[in-house]
């Protein structure tokens, strides 16, 4: 017989380095974060929870008896039972997870259970990988079955699984979910108990009749504890102004109580689903958990020590890991894929102060340019005039005039300060003032002369 990639690629990881999902992209232990040094390395979920299934049950699950479909995929560790069930496309578009091989839609560790109670399940949007398939047969229109029973699976994608080797894949559950993978679910379901008491923003939670308000913190980790009972005559849950988000995950403790029933009420506002990527509902501690009720629930459901018991007739939306599962009502599970849970908290963001509008400033009006001056043309220098020619001195009686040989025209005039001028004004002077007291005593001598005659 031959044997399918399933097989050859299933050895293959067990004898390299190994193959395992991280629960989620966010720094935690095995499951939910990063591979410590002891884990296989990460290679087969592309960071999708889960490993991108959107139910993982450890160990055994029984599904199909009241009817019912999932809108995603299904992994089990153990032994499938069914009765009628349909596996379909995922609800949110994302698409099929890797197993040992992309587009696988179903996934078992153990066999499954044909005998004369089962039905079908119909996997109608990817490929069935089943662990073991010891004594099965298939059909000439590929169904899984074995010799007289009634049960049988059927992959309808294409290329069809037409023989039993194209169904098996021995060791590829085991691959992808690798021993110590659900003890770190374990020890994660843990942490985010210990978040109520490490510093998380805790919610706050008003009763109004039948509603209940809740105000998350902005930028933080949100932790809501309540008791298995806390949603009892609740109808509605409504959000204050932040509500669960990228920026504000909400991670719900719900405590053991007890009853095993548990029934939440509707979210409102999450009308488009936006709610089920940031939302964790934490069942730590529960070993037996039986979900009933009709309204909305959605996110990430973590029960990882629980045998679930899905008895809702309306759908859950969002991803479930347990450790055991029966289906025993018609509800939907539609696949919402979840983006991680937060263990470490986060310190909330301030917010920050408004900043004041400042009043606009009005326009300048802009300044019309001017015209450019036009150059002035440079004026032509003049012409150099040529010198005068020098004049002939005119001869001159006055004993005190220069020699002859000096060029009157050639020596410079003297200023009225110059020795020279002011001793040729002082003689002249002199000469009138003797001339002038000539007359003056001749004209007494006269007056003199006739006044003697007279007497």
């Amino acid at each position: 017989m031959a044997t399918h990639p399933y097989v050859q690629r299933a050895r293959r990881s067990a004898l390299g380095a190994g193959l395992v999902a991280a629960l989620v992209a966010l720094p935690a232990t095995a499951a939910f974060g990063l591979a410590t040094e002891s884990d296989p390395v990460p290679a087969t979920s592309d960071g999708r929870t889960s490993a991108g299934f959107t139910v993982l049950v450890e160990r055994d699950a029984d599904i199909g008896r009241g009817g019912g479909e999932i809108e995603g995929s299904l992994a089990v560790g153990g032994t499938l039972s069914f009765g009628t069930y349909n596996l379909n496309a995922n609800t949110d578009g994302s698409p099929m997870p890797t197993a040992d091989a992309p587009g696988t839609q179903l996934l078992t560790g153990g066999t499954t259970v044909t005998g004369p109670d089962a039905q079908k399940v119909d996997v109608n949007a990817g490929l069935a990988a089943i662990g073991a398939t010891e004594d099965m047969i298939t059909t000439a229109d590929g169904r899984l079955t074995r010799t007289g029973d009634p049960g049988y699976v059927l992959s309808t994608a294409e290329p069809r699984q037409l023989s039993v080797d194209a169904y098996d894949a021995a060791g590829a559950f085991d691959a992808v979910f690798p021993i110590g993978y659900f003890d770190g679910v374990r020890a994660d379901a843990a942490a985010m108990t210990a978040l109520a008491t490490a510093g998380a923003a805790q919610v706050d939670v008003v009763h109004d009749a039948d509603r209940m308000q809740v105000t998350l913190v902005a930028g933080a980790t949100n932790v809501w504890t309540v008791a298995a009972d806390a949603f009892a005559g609740v109808n509605e849950v409504t959000f204050a102004e932040v509500v669960p988000s990228a920026s504000a995950p909400l991670v719900i403790n719900v405590l053991p109580g007890a009853s095993t029933d548990f029934s939440p009420a509707r979210f409102l506002g999450d009308g488009t689903r936006t709610y089920a990527p940031w939302v964790t509902w934490n069942f730590d501690g529960w070993e037996e958990l039986r979900l009933v009720g009709v309204a909305e629930m959605g996110g990430l459901l973590v029960a990882p020590d629980a045998a679930l018991d899905y008895h809702r007739d309306n759908p859950f939306r969002g991803q479930l890991i347990v450790e055991s599962l029966v289906i025993s009502a018609a509800g939907e599970i539609h696949h919402y894929e979840h983006s991680g849970v937060p263990l470490e908290p986060t310190e909330p963001t301030e917010p920050t102060e408004p900043t004041e509008p400042v009043e606009p400033v009005e326009p300048v009006e802009p300044v019309e340019p001017t015209e450019p001056v036009e150059p002035v043309e440079p004026t032509e220098p003049l012409e150099p005039t040529e010198p005068t020619e020098p004049t002939t001195p005119v001869e001159s009686n006055d004993p005190t005039a220069a020699p002859d040989s000096v060029d009157a025209t050639s020596a410079p005039a003297a200023s009225a300060s110059e020795p020279g001028l002011l001793a040729r004004t002082g003689f002249e002077a002199a000469a009138a003032f003797v001339a002038l007291t000539a007359i003056l005593v001749g004209l007494i001598a006269m007056l003199v002369v006739r006044r003697r005659r007279r007497l």
